[in-house]
C-alpha cells in the first residue's frame, strides 16, 4: 500500500512503488481533509534518463510525457483521475541521460474515503512507450475527530517554498540533517491543546527516535516535524505518528498514521555507522580491506570509501557512479525480496547470488509437494550459469545446492 493507516509497528508497510517497464518512474500519495472533502496527492518521479530527448535546430533537447493518474473504487468503476503533461528540456546530450536530473511533480483531486486502487501510468510521447504502477490506496475516514491526515515526505531544504517537494521514494542519501515530514491534525476547539507522538522504530520492538509536539489550533492544523540524522542510521524505518489514548483508556494510540522510508547516506556509511559498510561491501571488497575499514578513524575511513568506490566507477568523468548505484539497488532489493527468518535478505544464497550477478535471466519456480521440497532455478543465460535453489526446511530459507 503506498499510504496506509496504523497502530502499531507491525503493520504491512512498504516503500513507494516503481514501474518495472520503460519508461521508469515512481510513484506515491497521501490523503488530506479539506473541508468537508477528501483530497488525494498523487507525487511522481521520473528522471531524464527514462525518456528520449529530441534535438532541437537550436541545438538544445527536450523531452515530453503523460502521467495519468486513475481512481478505481470496488466494481471498477473510476471515482476520479488526471492527467498532466511533463516537458523537460536540455542543453547539453550528457543532461539528458542522467539519473541526477530529477523531475517530480504532484496530481491533486477530490475522492471519498474508502478502499480503491491506484493506476498511474507514464506515456513517453516520442516514443509512444507506456508503463504504469497499480497499486491498493486507502482513504480512511476523518470525521471522527480528532484525526490526523496521511504522512508526507519531503525533500531537505525545501521547506518554505510555495510549491510542494515530495520525496517521492521516500529514500535519503547524501549528507543528511533531517528526515522533513508534514502532516494534519484535525480537532475540535474543546479538543485542544492535543499532544501528537511520533516514533521512528527500526523494527518492531526497536525505537530509534521518539518525540511529542502539541497542536493548539482546531479545525486543520498543520504539523512539520524534522526527524534528526544524528538519531538514525542506514537501514529501513517506521514512522509512527499518532494521538495517544486518554488516561485510563488503555492501548496505545487512539488514531495512527504510519510509513515506511529509508536512509542510504554514503556520509553514515563511513562515518558512524562502519558495520553497514561493511555488510554493503561484503560480497565485493577483500577481508583485509574490510578489516582496515573497521580498524580506521572517520577522516581516513571517508578516504578508504572514496578510494574504492572510485576505482570501480565507469565513468570517472561524471558525478554519477554507475557501479555504486547499482551495487545498493541490488543489495537493497535482496533485502526485500530474500529475506529468511533471522536472516536479512542480503546474507541468504539467493540475496548474495543476486546481489553479485544481478537479476536472473529466467527463474524456474517449483513449489512444495510430497516428492520434492520447494525449488528455483534461476538461469543467467549470458554467463552459462545455473543456480539451484532449495528450501529444504519450509520456512522461506532457500539454500543453494547446485551450481553450474
Amino acid at each position: 500500500m503506498i499510504a496506509a493507516a496504523g497502530l502499531t509497528a507491525a503493520d504491512e508497510l512498504t516503500l513507494p512503488s516503481c514501474s518495472s517497464g520503460i519508461p521508469f518512474f515512481c510513484t506515491d500519495a497521501a490523503y488530506f481533509k479539506r473541508g468537508d472533502r477528501y483530497w488525494v496527492e498523487v507525487y511522481f518521479r521520473v528522471t531524464n534518463r527514462a525518456l528520449q530527448f529530441v534535438r532541437s535546430n537550436k541545438g538544445d533537447y527536450s523531452a515530453s510525457a503523460d502521467f495519468s493518474v486513475i481512481l478505481f473504487e470496488s466494481g471498477s468503476s473510476q471515482v476520479a483521475g488526471d492527467t498532466q503533461r511533463l516537458r523537460l528540456r536540455a542543453d547539453k546530450y550528457e543532461e539528458t541521460t542522467s539519473s541526477d536530473s530529477v523531475r517530480t511533480g504532484v496530481m491533486s483531486f477530490p475522492a471519498p474515503a474508502g478502499d480503491f486502487s491506484l493506476t498511474v501510468s507514464l506515456c513517453d510521447r516520442d516514443t509512444n512507450m507506456r508503463s504504469k504502477v497499480e497499486v491498493k490506496f486507502l482513504i480512511p475516514g476523518l470525521d471522527d475527530l480528532p484525526s490526523l491526515s496521511d504522512l508526507r515526505f519531503e525533500e531537505q531544504g525545501t521547506r518554505g517554498r510555495s510549491r510542494v517537494y515530495p520525496n517521492v521514494i521516500r529514500s535519503y542519501r547524501g549528507e543528511l540533517t533531517s528526515i522533513p515530514v508534514y502532516f494534519e491534525v484535525y480537532a475540535e476547539e474543546e479538543q485542544v491543546p492535543l499532544d501528537v507522538v511520533y516514533r521512528v522504530m527500526k523494527s518492531q520492538e526497536e525505537t530509534a527516535y521518539q518525540d511529542t509536539v502539541t497542536v493548539t489550533e482546531a479545525g486543520t492544523a498543520p504539523v512539520e516535524i524534522d526527524i534528526p540524522a544524528e538519531a538514525i542510521s542506514n537501514g529501513v524505518f517506521n514512522l509512527i505518528v499518532g494521538i495517544p489514548r486518554d488516561e485510563g483508556d488503555g492501548g496505545d494510540f487512539r488514531v495512527a498514521r504510519a510509513k515506511v522510508f529509508e536512509v542510504r547516506s554514503q556520509f553514515f556509511y563511513w562515518g558512524k555507522d562502519v558495520e553497514s559498510a561493511v555488510d554493503l561491501l561484503h560480497y565485493i571488497a577483500s577481508g583485509s580491506f574490510l578489516d582496515r575499514l573497521r580498524k580506521a578513524g572517520p577522516e581516513e575511513r571517508k578516504v578508504l570509501w572514496d578510494e574504492f568506490w572510485k576505482e570501480k566507477d565507469p565513468t570517472p568523468d561524471t558525478e554519477e557512479n554507475e557501479f555504486y548505484d547499482e551495487h545498493v539497488r541490488r543489495f537493497d532489493t535482496a533485502n526485500v525480496r530474500f529475506g529468511a527468518p533471522q536472516t536479512a535478505g542480503w546474507k541468504t544464497d539467493r540475496g548474495r547470488i543476486y546481489i553479485i550477478y544481478g537479476e536472473p535471466d529466467q527463474i524456474e519456480s517449483y513449489p512444495y509437494d510430497a516428492d520434492r521440497d520447494a525449488t528455483e532455478v534461476w538461469y543467467y543465460n549470458s554467463l552459462g550459469r545455473r543456480f539451484v535453489f532449495v528450501d529444504e526446511l519450509g520456512f522461506g530459507d532457500y539454500r543453494l545446492t547446485e551450481d553450474y
